[in-house]
């Protein structure tokens, strides 16, 4: 009896078998991860290898030796210097004015003009001041004959005096008469001083307006150059109160002055006949000569900063130089002649050392031999001023007395640093031997 196979609805659908790569895909270990992953990996072990070359390399450059750098310890001169920024003025300026009131008739020279003493600047207008020379002199004359006139009067008064004195004593006039005449002949006199006075007074007067007459002129008082001018033909002046300054004239300005602020920290080293120079805008390629005239005692504070004022003479023949220019002045305050000196650098310079190792380091923190603080390393003592000198044995710190310096190079006035020795300035890491 055959059987026939008859499903049942019950029973689920019968599924494919996966193949090998979907199941490789879904673990996450299909081709294209592989191939991701093998590079990832290639490149850690390539950053390590790297890594590695880079410490041994550098391993290596920490056993190699420095390669310093030395300047020999010589003699030669040092120059100290004082630096201050002033301006160039006029050795001697002279404002010049009008005495007396008037209108301006001419003006004889203009702004720039080189002018003598004596020269004409200025004529004002003569009229009333010839007008009042006339007056006086009138008044002069009025007053001769009033003089004239006080001393006739005295004349007759005494003789009437004597007269009357004569023929009192005979008793031919009486006593009142007498006197009456003696009173006359003292008014005479009286009179005749009054007129004296006068006369002088009215001598003054025309004296005066000659003067007067004579200022209307206005000359220079210098020899100079005109630096202002301040009047135009036709301008009343008027001198009331104050001279109304019509010019400005600069002395010779073949001989100017530099003025100076010296700060009150240099001015002990700034004297008279101490040489300078400097340099202004107008001629950058050039440096002027200077000398100090005089450092002034009276401090001048400026913003709580006290200087004092230094004039140098400054010799401008070829007049290149103006007043009002802002000149930069180099003092020389002091000349050391061949001076054991060392470069300033030197004193500022020590050489890293590690403090693990005796090799060279130049990634190790800076300790400085002898040269410590309270604050730093090890908690050193602060010593007196070294240098470093390369020897047989290497870089060793030797104690030195400083004397002066000019910024560049410092002067060597005792300790153990002798001429010839190189000391250290400075220093170069080698790369792998």
């Amino acid at each position: 009896m055959a059987l026939s196979a008859v499903s049942s609805p019950e029973s689920p659908p019968r599924r494919a078998a996966p193949d090998a790569d979907d199941v490789l895909r879904r673990v996450g270990m299909g081709r294209g991860r592989r191939w991701r992953r093998g590079l990832l990996a290639l490149l850690v072990v390539a950053a390590a290898v790297t890594a590695a070359a880079w410490w041994w390399r550098g391993r290596n450059a920490n056993g190699a030796p420095p390669r310093w750098q030395t300047v020999a310890a010589d003699r030669g001169d040092l120059e100290v210097h004082v630096v201050a920024t002033g301006s160039l003025q006029a050795r001697s300026t002279v404002s010049v004015g009008a005495e007396i009131s008037g209108r301006v008739a001419a003006v004889e020279v203009d702004v720039n003009d080189r002018v003598t003493r004596g020269q004409v600047l200025v004529r004002l207008d003569p009229i009333t001041a010839a007008n009042a020379l006339a007056e006086a002199r009138a008044s002069l004359k009025s007053a001769s004959a009033d003089l004239e006139r006080s001393k006739a009067a005295l004349a007759e008064a005494k003789t009437l005096e004597r007269r009357a004195t004569d023929l009192a004593s005979k008793g031919l006039v009486s006593t009142e008469e007498n006197d009456a005449q003696r009173s006359a002949a003292t008014l005479a006199g009286s009179d005749v001083s009054r007129s004296s006075a006068q006369l002088s007074l009215a001598k003054i007067r025309v004296e005066q307006a000659r003067t007067n007459l004579e200022k209307l002129v206005i000359v220079s008082p210098i020899d100079g150059v005109v630096m202002s001018r301040a009047v135009e033909p036709g301008a009343a002046i008027s001198a009331s109160l104050a001279a109304p300054v019509l010019f400005t004239i600069a002395e010779d300005l073949t001989k100017m002055e530099l003025a100076l602020p010296i700060n009150e920290a240099d001015v002990s080293r700034v004297r008279e006949g101490q040489r300078a120079s400097f340099q202004v805008d107008a001629w950058s390629d050039r440096t002027f000569e200077a000398q100090v005239q005089e450092v002034s005692f009276a401090p001048v504070v400026t913003n709580n900063v006290v200087t004092y004022s230094a004039t140098l003479a400054v010799d401008n023949a070829d007049l290149a130089l103006r007043p009002g220019m802002t000149a930069t002045a180099t003092i020389v305050s002091d000349t050391r002649k061949q001076a054991l000196r060392v470069p300033s650098a030197a004193l500022r310079y020590s050489p890293p050392v590690n403090r693990d190792s005796k090799a060279w380091n130049p990634l190790a923190p800076p300790r400085m031999r002898g040269m410590g603080g309270p604050g730093g390393p090890g908690g050193e003592k602060a010593q007196p001023p070294g240098v470093w000198v390369l020897g047989e044995q290497g870089p060793t710190r030797v104690r030195v007395t400083l004397g002066a310096s000019d910024g560049e190079y410092t002067e060597i006035v005792g300790g153990e640093l002798a001429e010839g020795d190189a000391v250290l300035v400075g220093h170069e890491a080698q790369g792998p031997a």
